[in-house]
């Protein structure tokens, strides 16, 4: 897997995401000491995934409810810089339409440059309503920012649901 993060970290805009990762996978990077390449390549990570087969248009055939969360943790605990994503994962051409679910992101512009820049910058979310817009902060600096501070961390969030929903819960996840 080193040859793989070398050259996606040698590629200008390149960056990799980990879409339903197994314990196994990338020659078990999760079970392996934290790998600088491996950081520096990986942006985010799935913690749902699919539903892979489905065929459904109506937006309410759900993945498994954060399958990958352990993993995640566990990539987090190690060091690891990544961004909580849910990935589509549809091998039809229901994608996007089989779940409300969704990797959110907070680009400047629609623009490739922007998104791609938003990305690598890990300045996206994981969601499971398709409308709901959060911007977040610790102190002042941007969702994705990396910090070092001492004492407890100053949140401030921001919520709009233009169909206002409620928002049941939002989790934050840090790593070391």
């Amino acid at each position: 897997y080193s040859s793989l993060f070398n050259l996606i970290n040698g590629q200008p805009n390149s960056f990799a995401t980990l879409a339903h990762p197994d314990s196994e996978d990338y020659s078990n990077l999760a079970g392996s000491p934290y790998n600088v390449s491996a950081d520096n390549a990986i942006v985010g990570m799935a913690l749902e995934s699919g539903p892979a087969f489905s065929t459904d248009t109506t937006y309410s055939d759900f993945p498994t409810s954060l399958a990958f969360m352990d993993y995640y943790r566990t990539m987090l605990a190690k060091g690891y810089h990544l961004g909580a994503q849910v990935d589509g994962d549809n091998h039809y051409f229901t994608f996007g339409k089989q779940s409300t679910n969704r990797m959110a992101v907070l680009a400047v512009s629609k623009t490739r440059a922007d998104l791609v820049s938003a990305i690598k910058e890990m300045r996206f979310y994981a969601t499971n309503d398709c409308n709901v817009k959060l911007d977040y902060k610790c102190y002042s600096n941007e969702m994705g920012s990396s910090l070092v501070h001492a004492g407890l961390p100053t949140l401030t969030i921001n919520v709009n649901d233009p169909d206002l929903e409620t928002v049941d819960s939002i989790y934050i996840y840090g790593g070391k």
